[in-house]
């Protein structure tokens, strides 16, 4: 059975007052007129057929059969034609009622009026036929024959001539002329003359009409009515053979009853249906009824009803729930009162119209303030004064704050810096942001249906999207580093970040992606990670990143159990060569040095600047003790060979400490610091070489540091004491003179040897206080003995290279000879050959501005360094004083006599005077007698004595 889809729906918000659908049923012969079966047409041809044979045949058969037995009631003949005159003439005129209201109830086709009027005037005069007896039949019932055929034949004509508007009036027209001869022949029935000569053409003519009917009936398949024509058409052909009050006269107007009532039967059975139908829609509007109000009732939006005198007289369920107000609290009162913020709009219904108002108001609830759309119209009555007014609220709050929520989404969204790509589940794009355009070169026309590759950079294996994509549809997200390609051609690096947007369902629907060009800011990172990690000079790890990866490779050698060692390189000298040549020298020279030590390891090995001149490098996977040392001797060979700075030639070495992982530490700071103190071991043996660390250098480090401290307390506690060693002068063979020694008497170690603090003094700068101390009390100790009249021509002090790097030299030294009131040439300072040769020009002009206080000044260790000539006469000296190294071998070694003996020639050449120092033996002593050395100093004459035994043996020496 076929159904109509009935939604009410707001007219402008297109809000839908109900989620379901009316479903009302239509009967299926209103809109299902299928086309019948063969088999059924000819079936009802069939019927037409017999019907036609009946009113022909059946008559002729019928009136030998009833003239035989219907002689003897005569006398009943009159009555019962009478009765089934008045039979025909209801039946008909019935009929013709029914078809007019069938015109007027369902606008059928004009013809039906014809053929009410066919009807009609059959009707009327076979009424006035029965009630005017037998006088009239044969001429009212021809004239109820030409009527009836004649009309019914003009029935079938063309609509264009059967339509005319005086066609509604047809049947009353008809049945009205019909009335005035039936009247007048009742009236007047001797007053007409008998015709009985036109009873057969007049019924010829009916049959006629009524045979083109049921013919042309049949042809347009109604053939109930054909067969109705077909019997009238057989009922008037009989009627001029019947006699009066005759059998056949009987079957006649049995026939035409019998047509009149199959046609009343038709016409009873369709208004049948009718009211069957008009039943059926009842039931169907009352099923609509109770679907609207359930549809009000459960409505999401409020509904108001409020009848013309403006008070309620419906609400549903939702406007309870949202205004907090019973229905029994609304119902029957004035709007105004229980609702104002509704009685603004809420208007009376104009005379017939039926315009919408909507508008959006908000309202102030109980749980806040909430937004409506309300919709206001007017219901129309069927009577006066039943009009209503409607109102209909949603709660669109949700809705308005997910609008501005989306307006706001759509303002970043375009304003924001960040490239935003929407594709749907195919991957095609959607829609893409300002972002994007700017930053690929593509316009949004160019992408929009397209893939997202089409800014693919062929940076990327095939591997790497596979991964990419299985990531993103396990988990709906992706997000990482990648290379992408600028509508110009140029490739970029972005951070992307991909999102599935899935539906209920857990179907994915969208994609999208975020994404920011990160080329600057990966630039930005790459240069600061420089800065960082890397030392600007010599592009090598700085020591940050340097820890990072030993403690990386620590790792690495711990799960793969093989060894590794750590070495730590310190240039030696670079420091003269950078204060000589300049900085900008220095930087050359650490940058070729970087070079040649990164050339000298392996690829896989680490190699950084931690700090000023010193490197380190990380050699993983040394298997053998061995192979650390041959890459040590190889990196000091490599740094030994000349270097080529600013034109001149350069010649440095190296000193490298070896730590091994892990038996010398478990931690990288540990590792780093065995190394570090494994080369100063090496260094303090000597320049060029390495050293393995050991447990002993820790020790030895730990003494040290314990020396340090106390070193530092032993200042301020005057623990120090100085000691003198006489000078001999040769050519006089008596003691000229003396070189003060400082000694530490410890509280509880007892004398330390110069040889064990005196290093770690100048390390830790404790030296320049242990200095000056010593300049004054060898200068209040020289006052005293020439007081004392010793006899003394000068003795010597020390100044280390600290105290001579300091200009403070001078202020030092002029108020210690002001305050002890000593004479200046009494006392020598001796200042060693590499101190001076740090910086040339400045030592010139220090050391004159000594010379002119008087004071003597010597070069000590003469031959350690690489003095000049042109240096040595430019310096403001009295002596020199041979290294002891010299003198140690100096009977041995040939090369050490040739040495001493040129020093000597070439002192004497400059007018100095030449000390030698450390002669212990009398062979050594020939040698500098010989060569006229002019002063001796060492064990062999004396060791250095305390103050009172010095001026004892000055003074026995003097006796003698």
């Amino acid at each position: 059975m076929p159904v109509f889809f009935i939604a009410c729906r707001s007219r402008q918000s297109g809000i839908i007052l109900n989620s379901e659908v009316l479903l009302i049923p239509i009967k299926h012969n209103v809109f299902m007129r299928g086309q019948e079966s063969k088999g059924l047409k000819k079936k009802r041809l069939l019927a037409a057929g017999a019907a036609l044979l009946l009113g022909a045949g059946v008559p002729l058969g019928a009136v030998f059969v009833v003239g035989c037995c219907a002689k003897p009631w005569r006398l009943v003949h009159e009555p019962l034609a009478a009765i089934l005159l008045g039979w025909s003439a209801v039946a008909a005129v019935l009929a013709a009622l029914f078809l007019m209201l069938m015109r007027h109830a369902e606008r059928a086709a004009p013809r039906i009026l014809w053929l009410a009027a066919a009807l009609a005037g059959m009707g009327v005069l076979d009424g006035f036929n029965a009630a005017g007896g037998t006088s009239a039949a044969g001429c009212l019932h021809s004239a109820a024959a030409l009527v009836g055929g004649l009309l019914m034949a003009l029935s079938l004509l063309p609509e264009r001539f059967v339509r005319h508007p005086a066609s509604d009036w047809l049947p009353c027209l008809t049945a009205a002329c019909c009335s005035l001869p039936g009247a007048s022949l009742l009236l007047f029935p001797n007053f007409f003359p008998t015709a009985d000569h036109l009873i057969w053409p007049l019924h010829l003519a009916g049959s006629c009409g009524f045979l083109l009917a049921g013919l042309a009936l049949s042809q347009r398949e109604k053939f109930p009515a054909a067969c109705c024509a077909f019997l009238f058409a057989a009922e008037a052909a009989f009627f001029p053979l019947a006699g009066p009050w005759g059998a056949a006269w009987w079957l006649w107007r049995a026939l035409r009853l019998a047509a009149l009532f199959l046609l009343l039967g038709l016409f009873l059975s369709k208004c049948r249906g009718k009211i069957q139908q008009l039943r059926s829609n009842r039931d169907e509007l009352e099923n609509t009824r109770r679907q609207l109000a359930d549809l009000i009732e459960n409505s999401p939006s409020a509904v108001t009803l409020k009848d013309i005198s403006g008070r309620v007289v419906l609400v549903n369920r939702r406007f309870e729930e949202i205004f907090g107000i019973k229905k029994k609290d609304v119902v029957g009162k004035s709007a105004a009162d229980i609702m104002p913020y509704l009685s603004r709009r809420l208007k009376e219904p104009g005379t017939g119209s039926e315009t919408v108002t909507e508008y959006e108001e908000s309202i102030s609830l109980k749980n806040g303030t909430r937004t409506f759309l309300t919709s206001c119209f007017s219901l129309p009555g069927g009577e006066e004064n039943s009009s209503c007014v409607g109102c209909i609220q949603t709660d669109i709050t949700e809705r308005r704050q997910l609008e501005q929520k989306l307006r706001l989404d759509q303002k970043i969204i375009e304003n924001t810096e960040d490239a935003i790509v929407v594709t749907d589940a195919e991957a095609l794009i959607m829609d893409v942001n300002d972002a994007y355009t700017e930053i690929t070169g593509y316009e949004r026309e160019e992408v929009i249906g397209k893939n997202p590759r089409i800014c693919k950079s062929d940076h990327h294996s095939k591997e790497f999207y596979e991964e990419m994509w299985r990531q993103l549809l396990e988990s709906g997200s992706w997000s990482g580093e990648i290379w992408d390609r600028h509508k110009s051609g140029e490739v970029f690096e972005k951070w992307l970040t991909i999102s599935a947007i899935r539906d209920s369902s857990g179907a994915t629907v969208n994609y999208v992606g975020i994404f920011n060009d990160i080329t600057e800011k990966k630039r930005i990172e790459r240069k600061l990670k420089n800065l960082l990690f890397y030392d600007p000079l010599t592009k090598l790890p700085n020591r940050a990143l340097f820890v990072e990866r030993l403690e990386q490779a620590m790792i690495s050698s711990q799960s793969r159990d093989i060894p590794l060692a750590l070495f730590c390189i310190d240039l030696d000298r670079f420091k003269n060569i950078n204060d000589s040549l300049g900085h900008k020298a220095g930087d050359e020279l650490l940058a070729q040095a970087a070079k040649r030590i990164r050339g000298g390891v392996r690829k896989s090995d680490v190699v950084a600047r931690l700090c000023g001149d010193e490197f380190a490098v990380i050699l993983s996977e040394i298997k053998f003790r061995e192979s650390a040392e041959h890459l040590a001797k190889r990196l000091i060979h490599l740094l030994q060979q000349p270097f080529h700075i600013s034109g001149e030639e350069v010649f440095i070495n190296a000193s490298i400490g070896i730590s091994l992982y892990p038996d010398d530490g478990m931690e990288a700071e540990t590792l780093i610091r065995n190394s570090d103190t494994a080369m100063h071991f090496a260094k303090d043996r000597e320049h060029g070489s390495f050293q393995h660390f050991s447990s002993q250098m820790n020790e030895r480090l730990m003494h040290r540091l314990n020396v340090e401290k106390h070193l530092r307390h032993a200042v301020d506690n005057e623990e120090f004491i100085l000691y003198y060693q006489p000078k001999y002068s040769l050519e006089e063979g008596q003691i000229i003179g003396a070189e003060a020694l400082v000694r530490w008497q410890h509280p509880v170690e007892g004398m330390i040897s110069p040889a064990e603090f005196i290093p770690i003094a100048e390390e830790t700068g404790i030296i320049t206080a242990l200095g000056a101390w010593c300049l004054r009390t060898a200068c209040r100790q020289i006052k005293a003995w020439d007081q004392q009249g010793l006899g003394l021509r000068r003795v010597a002090v020390n100044i280390s290279s600290r105290q001579f790097e300091n200009r403070e030299l001078l202020t030092l030294l002029k108020s210690t000879l002001r305050e002890t009131g000593l004479d200046p040439a009494l006392l020598e300072l001796e200042i060693t050959e590499s101190a001076v040769m740090e910086d040339p020009a400045l030592a010139v002009e220090l050391l004159r501005e000594i010379r002119q206080l008087g004071v003597r000044i010597a070069i000590d260790d003469f031959g350690t360094g690489y003095s000049s000539l042109a240096y040595l006469k430019k310096f403001p000296v009295n002596s020199i004083k041979i290294d002891q190294s010299f003198i140690a071998d100096l009977v041995k070694d040939s090369d050490d006599a040739a040495i001493v003996a040129s020093i000597i020639q070439m002192g004497r050449s400059l007018h100095l005077e030449v000390v030698a120092e450390g002669v212990e033996t009398l062979e050594q002593l020939e040698f500098l007698r010989e060569k006229k050395c002019h002063e001796v100093q060492g064990y062999y004459f004396s060791k250095p004595l305390p103050p009172d035994k010095f001026a004892t043996l000055v003074r026995r020496a003097a006796a003698q």
